[in-house]
């Protein structure tokens, strides 16, 4: 693929017309990163001078919001956005605030996040130890939909995925044939086999329902499954809601 072709769907990827914008954006500096070392960056991360220059210039804020619309910030982002400690905020404050991402708004206000601040502000946790936990939280959030008649006996009819951002853990939340709601986590690392996982199921409105489970090994890693209840229950809830899944420390 050329670089002109290639340009062209990471201007798509932004969101932005070609035939509307010029060659440089009139916010645009020499220092600016282009727009491919931006998608580089979702996946690789930004080395320091590239990320000192991006939280303080008003071009690179605006393009990590619109990047932000496609690949959302981790839960360890959120998290320093919390705490105030954030590199990049007011890309942050786009995202929450202008563009009002219901996914992320919901794991800030989760009782995970709120539990977790609190022992930060009390100086009960360490924010270096925090990092590599918060960056294994899988999160999924959605509304209650259906996505057809049943076809086969474990066929669903609601489900939501989760998954951390280093894909240590996944989770899925479904509806089966006997309407009943269920719970299904896993990891592929066998060496999670005991290991306690916290499913936090939180409505736009209401009290969140906690889950606890425990990983078994399997063939594929680690595996665990729990029925929660009938599906009527958590009609509910589901119209709006967030799930996180995590690791008891």
């Amino acid at each position: 693929m050329s670089n002109e072709n290639l340009e062209g769907l990471v201007r798509g990827y932004f969101a932005l017309e070609l035939e509307d914008i010029p060659a440089r954006h009139r916010e645009q500096t020499d220092q600016c990163p282009s727009l491919l070392r931006f998608v580089e960056a979702s996946r690789e991360g930004w080395g320091a001078q590239e990320q000192e220059h991006i939280s303080s210039c008003g071009y690179c804020q605006k393009t990590l919001a619109q990047q932000l619309r496609f690949t959302h910030p981790s839960v360890w982002q959120l998290f320093l956005h919390l705490l105030g400690r954030g590199a990049n905020e007011r890309a942050m404050e786009i995202h929450l605030e202008e563009d009002g991402c219901a996914t992320c708004n919901h794991v800030l206000e989760s009782p995970l996040l709120t539990r977790v601040k609190r022992l930060v502000e009390q100086g009960e946790e360490n924010l270096e130890l925090l990092e590599a936990w918060l960056r294994g939280v899988a999160v999924g959030a959605g509304k209650l939909s259906y996505t057809g008649a049943f076809a086969a006996e474990e066929a669903t009819a609601f489900m939501l995925r989760a998954e951390s951002s280093n894909k240590s853990l996944s989770a899925t939340l479904r509806e089966t044939v006997s309407n009943r709601l269920r719970l299904e986590v896993a990891s592929p690392d066998p060496n999670h086999a005991g290991r306690k996982v916290i499913a936090e199921l939180t409505p736009k409105e209401g009290n969140p329902t906690v889950i606890t489970v425990t990983l078994e090994a399997d063939e594929d890693g680690c595996f665990a499954v729990r029925d929660i209840g009938p599906f009527g229950d958590y009609a509910r809830t589901l119209k709006n809601c967030c799930l996180l899944v995590y690791f008891d420390k």
